[in-house]
């Protein structure tokens, strides 16, 4: 459980980054991260 917490949380991070890279607000990474993980988040947990 702390293992795929942890992985959510490090991808949020990674989209963060790279939202900032491209000029766009860091909140927007959060919507595109959940999109993104939401379909394969059956796997983690």
């Amino acid at each position: 459980m702390l293992t795929s917490l942890s992985l959510i949380f490090l991808i949020g991070l990674a989209m963060a980054n790279t939202c900032r890279k491209i000029k766009l607000p860091s909140i927007i990474s959060m919507p595109l991260t959940g999109t993104e993980i939401r379909p394969n988040a059956f796997w983690i947990f």
